[in-house]
C-alpha cells in the first residue's frame, strides 16, 4: 500500500532543507534570536530524510533484489550527484593555481593535494557545495542494505535502539570523519524508519498515546535550542527524533484532508535538493559582486522571501529539465 502521509513529510522536509541553508545567505548579527528560532525549525532536517528513507527501505523490501535496488540508486542518486557537482569542483578546485572559490570546511592541507586528488575528496565527502554531504552518506546505507535487511528479519537490533539513539545525541554529526561519522550518527533515525515500518500498526498507536508528551518535549528542547541555554547537537537531534512520529501521527490523521497536496515536492524532492544550493551560493555571489557589500541583515520578511524565491527557480529549473529531457531527467536531476 503507497505510504501517501510518509510520501508527504518528505515534501515538507524538503522545504526544511531548503529553509536550512537559505538561513546562510543572511547577517544575522543584529537579530540572532530569529536566527535561532529558524535555525532549529529548519537546520537538521536531513533527519527526517533518513527517517523516511528506513521507512520506505523496510516497506519495500519484500521486493528486495540487491543488483536492482543499486541499479536504480545510481539512476536517481549517483549520477546525479556525479553530473551535477562539476559547476561546485570548477569552482572550488585548483586546476591550475588557486581555487576560484576555495571550500573552508576542508581540512588543512586539502589545497596541497594535486587537483585530481580533490576532485575524488570532494566527491568521497560532498563538501563542494552545503548539502552534498548527504550523497555520500545516504550512499553506505545503500551498500549495507543487505545487511540492514538480515537485521530487520532478525528483529533484535530494534532492542538496541536507545543505544543508537543515545550515541547519535552524544556524538553528534561531525564527531567522527565525512560520511563515516554522518552515517553512524544518523544510522538510529534510519533504524528508527525502518522500525516504525516494521511495526506500522503499532508505531501509530504508540504515537498516537504518547503524542502529547512528545509535544511537550518537543517543544522544551524548541525553547532551549533557542534559548541556548544548553547549547548541545543532542537538543536539536532530540527535538528533530521526536518530530518523527508525531509527524508520522499528524500527516497520517490529516491524510483524508491533506491528500496530495504536498505531493510534487516529494515528487521532486531529490531534484530539489541538488540544486537549491546553487541558486543560493550563486545568490550570495552575485549580491556581493554587484553591491560590494557583505552579506545583507537577515530580517523575517527577506528571509522567508529569499527561502520562497530559492523553491521557486528551483522548481522552474527542474520542470524545465523534465521538459526538455523527459525521462532521461533523472539521470541529471534526479527527477
Amino acid at each position: 500500500m503507497f505510504q501517501n502521509h510518509i510520501h508527504n513529510l518528505r515534501g515538507l522536509a524538503i522545504l526544511g532543507i531548503v529553509g536550512a541553508h537559505s538561513i546562510h545567505a543572511f547577517d544575522w548579527s543584529a537579530r540572532p534570536t530569529w536566527y535561532r528560532v529558524f535555525d532549529t525549525i529548519c537546520n537538521q532536517s536531513s533527519i527526517l530524510f533518513f527517517f523516511i528513507a528506513g521507512y520506505l527501505f523496510q516497506h519495500l523490501s519484500a521486493k528486495f533484489g540487491y543488483g536492482r535496488y543499486l541499479q536504480r540508486k545510481l539512476t536517481t542518486v549517483i549520477v546525479p550527484y556525479l553530473i551535477l557537482s562539476l559547476p561546485a569542483l570548477i569552482v572550488s578546485t585548483g586546476w591550475s593555481g588557486p581555487p576560484m572559490i576555495p571550500q573552508d570546511s576542508v581540512w588543512a592541507g586539502f589545497y596541497d593535494m594535486p587537483a585530481w586528488q580533490q576532485v575524488l575528496a570532494f566527491y568521497a565527502t560532498g563538501k563542494h557545495l552545503a548539502p552534498f554531504w548527504f550523497v555520500p552518506t545516504i550512499a553506505l546505507f545503500y551498500v549495507a542494505a543487505p545487511l540492514l535487511l538480515a537485521l530487520d528479519r532478525n528483529r533484535l537490533v530494534y532492542w538496541l535502539l536507545p543505544a543508537f539513539m543515545a550515541y547519535s545525541a552524544w556524538a553528534g554529526r561531525d564527531f567522527l570523519f565525512g560520511p563515516f561519522g554522518k552515517g553512524a550518527y544518523l544510522f538510529s533515525i534510519y533504524l528508527l524508519g525502518m522500525f516504525f515500518s516494521r511495526y506500522k500498526a503499532e508505531t501509530l498507536l504508540w504515537a498516537d498515546r504518547l503524542r502529547w508528551p512528545l509535544i511537550v518535549a518537543a517543544g522544551t528542547l524548541f525553547w532551549l535550542n533557542v534559548r541556548e541555554a544548553h547549547p548541545h547537537h543532542g537538543i536539536l537531534y532530540g527535538l528533530k527524533l521526536c518530530l518523527c512520529p508525531i509527524s508520522v501521527h499528524y500527516l497520517k490523521k490529516w491524510d483524508p484532508f491533506l491528500k496530495k497536496r504536498f505531493d510534487h515536492l516529494a515528487h521532486v524532492s531529490f531534484g530539489l535538493f541538488f540544486v537549491h544550493g546553487y541558486f543560493i551560493s550563486g545568490g550570495r555571489l552575485l549580491y556581493e559582486h554587484f553591491t560590494e557589500q557583505p552579506l545583507p541583515e537577515g530580517t523575517v520578511p527577506r528571509y522567508l522571501a529569499f527561502a520562497a524565491l530559492i523553491l521557486a527557480l528551483s522548481l522552474g529549473t527542474l520542470a524545465a529539465a523534465r521538459r526538455v529531457l523527459g525521462a532521461r531527467s533523472r539521470l541529471l536531476v534526479g527527477c
